[in-house]
């Protein structure tokens, strides 16, 4: 679904707004989790499962990590010497599974084109793929690829402490107004307002 569609302006946008204010604060992440969801769905069908994966591991990682934190009395603030073994082994596994993710959905068929030609130019007819896979690229990857990374990061650095509620968390990464297009929001600059909203 397109921003600047019909079926957004006209449609999906009006109808979220009035239920948005129609099932009140108690719900409002909730709603806004399954909208975006939806939104999402619309455009991607089955590869929101990436978005959902990637979510879920960033989730938990981060349970992993303030739990170290708080078994260690590590203090605030990057200092590289104070991180457990399993702080540092979780957050590679969040980086780098992000990183795989991103990795192959977009930069896959661009190695292996690029390969394909240098085999070519060099003789090597032999090492050439014969096709390419059939690879979409899913919308917003980058986006929220990042901003869910981002969430790891700042648990680690001691800069917020990782939620416990997984509505809260996934509809921060999962927001439809920025999923798509972005600005890249940093847990840690809206940390407060959502954990201050019921």
């Amino acid at each position: 679904m397109v921003f600047s569609s019909i079926t957004f302006l006209f449609f999906f946008l009006p109808i979220f707004l009035i239920l948005f204010h129609v099932f009140g604060s108690k719900l409002q992440f909730t709603f806004l989790l399954l909208s975006s969801l939806l939104f999402y769905f619309w455009g991607e069908n089955f590869l929101v499962w990436i978005l959902l994966t990637s979510t879920s591991i960033d989730f938990f990682i981060g349970l992993i990590i303030d739990r170290e934190k708080k078994k260690n009395k590590a203090g605030p603030g990057f200092n590289f010497l104070k991180h457990s073994r399993k702080e540092k082994i979780a957050l590679l596994i969040s980086i780098l599974s992000n990183l795989a993710f991103l990795g192959y959905f977009k930069y896959f068929n661009f190695f292996i084109t690029n390969f394909n030609h240098l085999c070519l130019e060099l003789g090597l007819n032999n090492l050439i793929s014969a096709q390419t896979a059939a690879i979409a690229l899913p919308l917003g990857i980058s986006f929220y690829t990042f901003q869910s990374m981002s969430y790891t990061i700042d648990v680690y650095r001691g800069k917020v402490t990782a939620t416990r509620n997984f509505i809260k968390f996934a509809a921060y990464v999962t927001m439809f107004p920025q999923l798509v297009a972005g600005p890249i929001v940093r847990y840690s600059d809206i940390a407060k307002q959502i954990s201050v909203s019921s």
